[in-house]
């Protein structure tokens, strides 16, 4: 099934270091999904659903079960109160997967082996909350969690609910090749996103920039054929990386411009 990530629209909806005059809300971010004409969204940590009330998310939900939307939710960090908080609030959404991003620290080389031993003390306390509610855990990838490593934390607790998130750009930045790592992590994927990065020669050093579907260096039908392969059925969310303009109107309009064009790639080419 296709989907949209929210951080399709991260200049739209914004971040902590740039925010719109007025941000997209989640309800707005719903409404653009209905009328591209997906079956899925992602919540992710752009929407700081932690500080929502509970008549606040209940609201959400409602809205989500009438526009038909199937619902992930995504949370990222280490915190394990916020976790269990994200895991109460996807119950209330009606999500079955809680994407995580995990933070690790790897500016200390010999502290990585602690780090990743770190992380995997906080899936074991939340472990339980997840399985009380019937969430998959879906372990995202990305440049300071490289794709071996997720593997050995799936595989460490052995668990249906302890999955991935497969990123199809995340891990170009630890210089991974995103087929190979498709390929290493298929097997335990039950999410993605799907986004698309070109490099641009710079005198100062070379630029991953990213793209709308389609006009980066990804191979993403190449990709999708390595996760079916490996019978992968679950919702394709659409993400963008793209740089924003220097006037916020423009900014807006070029975002929306690139989720069209990501939207018609991912249907003509892609048969998403």
């Amino acid at each position: 099934m296709l989907g949209l990530s929210s951080f399709v629209y991260r200049w739209a909806i914004g971040r902590s270091y740039y925010r719109p005059e007025n941000p997209m809300t989640p309800v707005q971010f719903m409404n653009a999904a209905v009328h591209h004409g997906v079956g899925a969204v992602m919540f992710c940590h752009n929407f700081p659903f932690e500080t929502y009330t509970r008549d606040e998310v209940q609201a959400l939900s409602r809205a989500s079960r009438q526009a038909g939307l199937q619902v992930e939710m995504g949370a990222r960090g280490s915190d394990l109160d916020y976790f269990n908080t994200m895991l109460e609030i996807s119950d209330r959404m009606g999500a079955g997967i809680l994407r995580l991003t995990l933070d690790v620290d790897r500016a200390d080389k010999a502290g990585i082996p602690q780090e990743l031993q770190r992380i995997r003390a906080c899936l074991e306390r939340i472990l339980p909350v997840a399985r009380k509610y019937g969430i998959s855990l879906a372990v995202e990838n990305y440049i300071d969690l490289p794709s071996p490593e997720i593997v050995d934390i799936v595989e460490y607790f052995h668990d249906p609910l302890v999955r991935v998130c497969y990123d199809s750009a995340n891990s170009i930045l630890g210089f991974e090749n995103p087929v190979e790592t498709a390929r290493l992590l298929a097997p335990y994927t039950i999410t993605a996103h799907f986004k698309d990065v070109k490099t641009v020669l710079n005198p100062r050093g070379n630029i991953i920039q990213g793209t709308a579907l389609g006009d980066g260096m990804v191979d993403l039908p190449g990709i999708l054929q390595v996760l079916r392969r490996d019978g992968f059925q679950g919702c394709i969310h659409l993400e963008l990386y793209i740089d924003r303009k220097d006037d916020p109107l423009e900014t807006l309009v070029w975002e929306e411009m690139c989720v069209e064009k990501s939207m018609t790639y991912a249907r003509q080419v892609l048969g998403l």
